[in-house]
C-alpha cells in the first residue's frame, strides 16, 4: 500500500509548526515568530512567513477549520454590498427580537454592536452594523484595484516623460510596507 503523502504542515519541523499555529491564532507574523521561539526580528519573521511551505501549511490549517479565500470575501461582499440599517429598523423599534428578525430572513452576523439604555422615556437602542466602507476597500485590495502604503522614491528624472499610469505600475510592483 502506497504511503500517503505528508502536507506541507506535515513537513515543517517543530519551530516551522509552531510558528503556524500561532500565526493562525492572531495573524501577527512577528508575535509569531518569537512565540514560536525564534529571536525577535521582523524582517526574520516575514521572510519565514513567505516560504512556501510556510505559507502552504498556513493555508492548509485555515482551511481545515473552514477560513478559504472565497468565503473570506463573500463575507466582505455581503457587508459592503448587503448591510443596510433600515433592515434593523424593526428591531430597533422594539417590534421584533433579534430572534424574530433574524427568522424574517434578516442576516443579524452583520451586527458589530448592539446598546440597550434605559431612560425616562422609554429605552434606546443603538445598532452598530460593520462598516460598509472598510469592507469595500477589503474588496478593492482582494481584487488587487488598490495600492496599499508604498515607499516610492523617484527623482524629477524618473518622473520626466513618464505617464501617470506608468507611475502607477511602478508602485504596484513594489511590495507594500510590511504590516505583519
Amino acid at each position: 500500500m502506497a504511503k500517503k503523502a505528508k502536507t506541507a504542515y506535515q513537513r515543517l519541523n517543530d519551530k516551522q509548526r509552531k510558528f503556524v499555529d500561532r500565526y493562525c491564532d492572531h495573524y501577527n507574523a512577528s508575535l509569531a515568530y518569537i512565540e514560536a521561539g525564534y529571536k525577535a526580528n521582523r524582517g526574520n519573521a516575514s521572510t519565514l512567513k513567505s516560504k512556501q511551505i510556510i505559507s502552504d501549511a498556513i493555508d492548509e490549517q485555515t482551511e481545515a477549520i473552514g477560513i478559504t479565500p472565497k468565503r473570506i470575501t463573500a463575507s466582505i461582499a455581503q457587508i459592503a454590498f448587503e448591510a443596510n440599517i433600515k433592515d434593523f429598523a424593526p428591531f430597533i423599534m422594539g417590534q421584533m427580537s433579534l430572534q424574530q428578525l433574524s427568522d424574517s430572513g434578516v442576516d443579524t452576523k452583520l451586527i458589530k454592536s448592539v446598546s440597550v439604555t434605559p431612560g425616562a422615556n422609554g429605552t434606546a437602542v443603538k445598532v452598530e452594523l460593520y462598516n460598509r466602507q472598510t469592507s469595500h476597500d477589503q474588496l478593492l485590495k482582494i481584487k488587487g484595484m488598490s495600492i496599499d502604503k508604498v515607499k516610492m522614491e523617484m527623482t524629477g528624472s524618473d518622473l520626466k516623460g513618464a505617464t501617470e499610469a506608468e507611475v502607477l505600475a511602478q508602485a504596484r510592483a513594489k511590495k507594500p510596507e510590511d504590516g505583519s
